[in-house]
């Protein structure tokens, strides 16, 4: 079995009330105080990985000052904007 997505860390107040340590659990109701949560660094670095390719697709597409008016721009922002998603997603989505 790998390693779990989250982990969560006991509370310090519960953790005293029991007279213990603080615990880690993959299950966060296991705790009745608000844990704090933790997440896989590797799954945290895709995460920021993604946004930051979402947030260059939007500035592409929010680039150019000088599309035609009309229909025109509307068609050109389309195919930019889908040529960008393909891009970022490594697929195609659609006509």
């Amino acid at each position: 079995m790998g390693d779990p997505e989250r982990i969560w860390l006991q509370g310090e107040r519960e953790a005293q009330a029991i007279g213990e340590g603080r615990c880690w659990s993959e299950d966060r109701t296991e705790f009745e105080d608000e844990p704090t949560g933790y997440v896989r660094a590797d799954l945290y670095d895709a995460l920021r990985a993604q946004g930051e390719a979402m947030r260059e697709a939007l500035k592409e597409i929010a680039g150019p000052r000088d599309l035609p008016h009309g229909i025109d721009a509307m068609i050109a922002v389309r195919r930019i904007a889908k040529d960008i998603l393909a891009k970022s997603t490594g697929g195609d989505d659609g006509p």
